[in-house]
């Protein structure tokens, strides 16, 4: 699956878009105003979300959609997700959204994906849509804020963490794998599988985000750090109840569990 931004006099995947906001006047506005980025599969766009500035350091993540035939595929985590990290490296310090209070399984993504609820705006689409929108069977009427610092945060380790796995699993973009069980513990860590190589020379815990068909979908390293308590770690990505992190002190990386670890506040970082 291939992320990409919209290219330069591409016709906008409308039918996509609308599933997001029955609003064709409202999406042609967030077209003029942000950047649209499309996810395909051989050569067809399945998914779509547009990226909107609304202030110094912030961003609107919008329009998030995906096929209807491809739903229940993980595809519309990984679009919040790659839309996390470009306003993290465009260097920006927020990321805002907004939903409405019918979306029941849009405000429980968005929340896995880190995401908080910062506010309510009530009776948002009464005033604003002409017509009645109902999901869920639940009338849609508010909309929801949500809101995710992405600058990098600086983290101190409040326990020490040595890996199990001193040959961790590397693997490449397209490589094919060998999946196995999902982990299943007392820790909380969801979607992590199992999986061989296929020559069997290497194995470890893949993030299920990124298998489609036992197809690797990007470059994936499963190394641990070791570190020790106390030190300051600098956090680059988080998923499924994990960290990849870069040791403030070495500039060594790798990943934590998040228990591990306390985020320093204000002018403690």
């Amino acid at each position: 699956m291939k992320i990409r931004k919209l290219r330069e006099n591409e016709h906008p995947p409308m039918d996509l878009l609308l599933l997001a906001d029955p609003s064709q006047e409202k999406v042609k506005s967030y077209l003029r105003e942000g950047e649209c980025w499309v996810t395909e599969v051989s050569g067809e766009v399945i998914g779509v979300y547009v990226l909107v500035k609304t202030g110094a350091g912030r961003v609107e993540l919008m329009n998030v959609a995906v096929k209807e035939s491809e739903h229940g595929k993980g595809i519309g985590k990984k679009l919040i997700l790659d839309a996390i990290d470009r306003a993290r490296e465009a260097g920006l310090h927020t990321i805002e959204v907004g939903t409405g209070n019918s979306s029941i399984g849009q405000l429980a993504l968005y929340q896995k994906c880190g995401f908080r609820i910062v506010g309510v705006e009530r009776d948002f689409f009464v005033k604003h849509y002409d017509e009645e929108i109902y999901e869920n069977g639940i009338r849609c009427r508010d909309m929801v804020r949500l809101a995710q610092e992405v600058r990098s945060m600086k983290y101190i380790m409040i326990k020490p963490h040595a890996s199990n796995y001193p040959d961790p699993i590397t693997l490449s973009k397209g490589e094919r794998v060998r999946t196995g069980r999902t982990y299943e513990g007392p820790e909380g860590w969801e979607n992590w599988v199992y999986c061989r190589t296929e020559d069997g020379e290497s194995e470890g815990w893949v993030p299920a985000e990124i298998i489609n068909d036992h197809v690797i979908t990007e470059d994936y390293c499963a190394k641990e750090l070791n570190i020790d308590a106390g030190e300051l770690v600098e956090m680059v990505k988080e998923l499924n109840g994990w960290f990849w992190v870069k040791n403030v002190r070495t500039g060594e990386d790798g990943w934590i569990p998040r228990e591990a670890a306390k985020l320093i506040q204000g002018d403690e970082a």
